[in-house]
């Protein structure tokens, strides 16, 4: 059940709608005075100052400029233009451009009505801003007496210490450090907090330390705090309701730094009044003090965050409108469609593939190599792949294009297709009892949690006909959307009526389970609108850092566990033995993410929870127009017409497109949330419109004009309001049971038989370990006439396929156990399997299966010598080793040029549809070649050297194995030419030879590398082919 509360949340622009108006009058009459009069109000100077004091400057230079003649394509006064209509129209509140005011529902009618004096800015220092300026201040004091603790992200696995660590600019790594005795009693001595003084006191006193000298333990010292390994706790904390700057100033002053640098911003924060940000004195000041720090901030950095609430005479709803709404949220409920997170369910059946049911350490469980990973961060990140650098990969999970029709589309479709004609524009309109036939026999209620909320605005004449039932509403989000503190908690560190408020509709802890907030500060602009007061009782610090105050009830990452229970996953505190539900309150883009513990904990919060319902067209969504949808007063989806791209679409053709689709004069163009109005009926709007089309096609909206709300000047104001709903709490629905492989394949040669073989699972990054510290250990005491080779492999899991023509016998059970028992203890190997053997005979025939097998032992022999050199683990190195591995091949199978340029071809081509289940048109995308095309002109040199002219002097010490493989291949690759007739089977065999030497070679994204690969060796031997015909 759903249940209205008492409060809501509605969001103003800055500016009267009414502005708009004469705005596009002055521009109708092309009066430039008249123009600037408006863009020169000081409320709407500052507002892009505080978004962009680049174009700031480019605006005032417009503005001074003597302009007589009014040109509607100039660019800045374009984007002006666009910002002051966004300033009147758009209420997402950001900056001065609007803001947001608390409002009651009650029995009484509803009435709103702005303040004259409207804005209340609430004004921080920037948090990119107050991070330069605390490292600046630590650097120049070179003060040992900060504190520097463990960092929170460290993970144990097995000799190692694996953490998080960043560059200057924020991009994080997963870095890893060996552990030793020094290193432990650092981590232990430093729990608390110590100073560099410290530790080096320690360490000069440490036995184990005795042979070092004092520049070494300095040197160890800043190591490990460059690192990121130690860290500082420096604020500003993610969920304290204390000024940040004078929390940066007060914990420096603790430790005896000179606070004097911070003095000037103090000062200017503390004069800040509601008018401040009126007047164009509030630039000048910010400006001064820019002016003295010019060499710590950027150009465009900001100095001050600004949060705007709007203020308000009369703020209330009357409580049967909203009723009304959440009637109409259940009656919709029937549209909705399955919620499935994909990356949730993919790592649910993996982890229960590799963990089953034991419960394991979170951060085991997402580690790429040691766990399952999570999302993208399923392979390792560790390494940089120069073959993949740069190059643009497009295309998105074939899933999408595979879809079946909905029920509710396919009912669109045979009930409402008079409706997708543009002669007469009529909506479609769903009635209660065409909703109530899609209605599932199956279908079972999903909780929303604690609560949800519904987002969207008014349509109608006057507040009279909100009260009667006489409105339409424009959702904005999901019909509901869960966890409302999502989005309204940032604003709650300055209201703490809405802040109680909030609290009083949260999650409450019970017996068995606790609810914490997850705490990520990333340091730049980004923390602005992730800084929020917790609502829980608890939380987990993830790459931030709380108060004091707030430590006693911080949840470590390495407490929190995952297990595998009756078809769901779970996380659990070790030390509360409690379930964990995670909440992030806060409205974050996850997929932006560059940390899967980030995405993993920010979907889990929805793990469970109902998405609620939003309007998807299906495969109908690329119609050239698509009508409106209407249930009674909810609007679910507005009329839309699709314009293509043209390049050389001028004013008089778009014009005759929009009379001939009969596409109305007011309309919207939209990117993600940013809505402009157009009035297309101005040449300033047409030439926006032209401007896009060149570049890309297009979707124009229905603009629907939204409800009027005043301030007793009579000027008018849009908004849009946030109503959240209290929900009854359930029990987390119970999963189907993951569907799990048993791993087996059709036989051929069990074991015992005269083929053994092994299954040994890790993760991609320590393939080339196990390759060298087992398999080749094992094959060293092999007989020569013993044939055996590996292969990479994943089935999901990846693992090392090695393959042994000898039977399994106790000794060399023990002697492979041996080799692997060190490997499992340190977590590198999970655990290996014995397996069937099925040979590919319908791959490769029958006559050349145990030809090709022993191929690909010289081939193993090869690689495994390659990756016993130091240097192969540089993968510019590796992959410009695989072209010569492949080019020599080619040489000893006597492949002619033309082939070699039809094979390369073929592959690449092959597996692009492969990795993209898309057609050859996807493939040819701009992006795509260009990157690719770049690719092969930066490597252009070395490829035309090493292949036309056999040049390998970069890598002449890896070539030594390659040749001995050839040497050894010799007679058997005579023999393999001699066995097959037909050329195209001989060609088919020496792409499958070519796939499996780089499946040897590559250890990251391998089948990515191998497009890039065949790309470039299609493009190198087609420019020596082209060269060699026209000579």
């Amino acid at each position: 059940m759903i249940y209205p509360t008492n409060f809501y949340v509605i969001r103003v622009p800055t500016l009267p709608f009414n502005d708009i108006k004469l705005l596009n009058n002055a521009m109708r009459n092309k009066d430039v005075q008249e123009i600037k009069k408006f863009l020169m109000n000081p409320l709407f100077m500052n507002a892009i100052y505080l978004s962009s004091r680049d174009f700031y400057y480019k605006s005032t230079n417009w503005m001074e400029k003597e302009v007589s003649d009014f040109n509607y394509s100039d660019s800045v006064l374009q984007s002006m233009y666009k910002y002051y209509i966004r300033m009147c129209s758009r209420s997402t509140p950001y900056g001065l451009f609007a803001g947001v005011g608390l409002g009651k529902t009650t029995m009484d009618k509803t009435k709103i009505k702005i303040a004259t004096n409207n804005l209340q800015p609430f004004v921080r220092v920037d948090n990119l801003f107050i991070n330069k300026m605390k490292e600046e201040i630590v650097r120049k004091n070179k003060t040992n007496n900060l504190p520097f603790y463990p960092n929170n992200t460290l993970y144990s696995i097995g000799d190692y210490w694996r953490y998080i660590s960043w560059d200057h600019n924020f991009n994080y790594e997963i870095l890893e450090i060996k552990k030793n005795v020094i290193l432990e009693q650092v981590l232990s001595i430093a729990y608390h907090g110590i100073t560099k003084a410290d530790i080096k006191l320690f360490l000069i006193k440490n036995s184990n330390c005795h042979s070092k000298s004092i520049l070494e333990i300095e040197e160890y010292i800043r190591l490990l705090i460059d690192a990121n390994f130690l860290v500082d706790r420096m604020p500003p904390y993610m969920t304290s309701l204390a000024n940040p700057l004078l929390e940066v100033e007060q914990y420096l002053i603790q430790y005896k730094i000179d606070t004097k640098l911070l003095m000037p911003i103090i000062n200017l924060e503390k004069t800040i009044h509601s008018d401040y940000f009126k007047s164009s004195e509030c630039i000048d000041d910010i400006e001064k003090i820019r002016s003295e720090i010019s060499g710590i901030i950027d150009i465009n950095d900001q100095v001050f965050q600004v949060d705007t609430r709007i203020n308000l005479n009369l703020n209330q709803v009357n409580k049967n409108v909203v009723e009304l709404l959440a009637q109409r949220m259940k009656e919709i409920m029937p549209l909705r469609g399955k919620n499935v997170n994909p990356d949730l369910v993919s790592f649910i059946e993996r982890f229960y593939n590799k963990f089953e049911t034991k419960e394991v350490p979170l951060m085991l469980a997402l580690d790429p190599d040691y766990g399952v990973g999570y999302s993208v961060f399923v392979r390792s990140n560790l390494e940089e792949l120069p073959l993949l650098q740069d190059v643009y990969f497009p295309f998105q999970d074939a899933a999408i294009y595979e879809g079946t029709v909905s029920p509710l589309i396919d009912m669109i479709i045979k009930e409402y297709i008079q409706c997708f004609s543009t002669t007469i524009i009529q909506p479609i309109v769903l009635t209660k009892e065409r909703i109530s036939t899609l209605q599932s026999e199956e279908s079972t209620f999903i909780p929303f949690g604690a609560n949800c909320h519904l987002f969207g605005s008014f349509i109608c004449d006057t507040q009279e006909d909100i009260d009667n039932g006489n409105f339409k509403f424009m959702p904005l989000s999901n019909i509901p959307t869960s966890n409302v503190s999502d989005i309204l908690s940032r604003y709650a560190y300055y209201d703490k009526e809405l802040f109680d408020s909030l609290k009083e509709i949260t999650e409450v802890d019970s017996e068995n389970c606790i609810h914490a907030e997850l705490l990520y500060h990333k340091k730049n602009r980004l923390a602005n609108v992730l800084m929020r007061p917790n609502l829980y009782n608890y939380s987990i610090v993830y790459l931030a850092a709380c108060s004091e105050d707030e430590e006693s009830n911080t949840i470590s990452m390495n407490d929190i566990y995952i297990r595998y229970e009756e078809g769901r996953i779970k996380l659990v505190s070790k030390k509360l033995n409690k379930e964990i539900k995670i909440r992030y309150s806060n409205a974050y883009n996850l997929d932006n993410s560059q940390l899967s513990v980030i995405k993993f904990l920010g979907d889990y919060q929805y793990y469970n929870l109902d998405h609620g319902f939003k309007w998807n067209w299906g495969y109908l969504k690329n119609n050239d127009f698509l009508p409106r949808v209407e249930y009674k007063e909810i609007i679910l989806s507005v009329a839309q017409w699709k314009i293509h791209k043209n390049q050389n679409i001028n004013q008089q053709t778009l014009q005759q497109i929009l009379r001939e689709r009969n596409i109305p004069t007011f309309c919207t163009i939209r990117q993600r949330d940013n809505i402009l109005i157009l009035d297309l009926s101005l040449d300033i709007c047409l030439d926006i419109l032209i401007k896009k089309i060149a570049k890309q096609s297009l979707w124009l909206y229905e603009y629907l004009d939204s409800t009027k709300f005043f301030n007793e000047a009579g000027d008018q104001f849009v908004a849009e309001f946030i109503f959240p709903f209290k929900c009854e709490e359930q029990l987390p629905q119970v999963l189907e049971k993951v569907n799990v492989s048993d791993g087996t394949v059709q036989r051929q040669f069990l074991p015992g038989d005269e083929w053994s073989f092994f299954k040994i699972y890790t993760s991609p990054y320590y393939g080339d370990t196990v390759i060298k510290e087992v398999i080749k250990k094992y094959v060293k005491q092999l007989p020569d006439s013993i044939c055996w080779f590996f292969i990479r492999y994943n089935d999901p899991d990846f693992h090392i396929r090695f393959r042994i023509k000898r039977k399994i016998t106790k000794h060399n059970l023990a002697t492979l156990k041996d080799l692997l028992d060190v490997l499992i203890k340190n977590g590198i190997v999970s655990y290996f399997q014995i397996d069937t053997y099925k040979r590919e005979i319908e791959r490769y025939g029958i006559q050349l299966i145990s030809l090709s097998e022993t191929y690909f032992m010289y081939d193993s022999i090869a690689i495994l010598k390659l990756l016993s050199k130091k240097e192969i683990v540089n993968n510019e190195l590796r992959w410009k080793i695989a072209v010569v591995s492949i080019h020599l091949m080619l040489n000893d199978f006597n492949i002619s040029l033309l082939n070699r340029v039809e094979i390369f071809k073929d592959m690449y081509r092959s597996l692009m549809l492969e990795i993209t289940k898309q057609s050859h048109t996807a493939f040819n995308t701009k992006q795509f070649k260009v990157s690719l095309d770049k690719k092969f002109r930066l490597n252009k040199d070395f490829l035309d050297s090493t292949i036309r002219l056999n040049n390998f002097d970069l890598i002449i010490e890896f070539v030594k194995p390659l040749k001995k493989r050839s040497k050894s291949t010799g007679e058997l690759v005579s023999v393999i030419r001699n066995s097959v007739i037909e050329n195209q089977k001989y060609i088919t065999l020496i792409k499958d030879y070519i796939h499996l030497n780089l499946n040897r070679i590559f250890v990251l994204q391998a089948r990515k590398q191998e497009l890039v690969f065949y790309y470039l060796l299609f493009k190198t031997y087609n420019s020596i082919y082209s060269r060699q015909i026209k000579q």
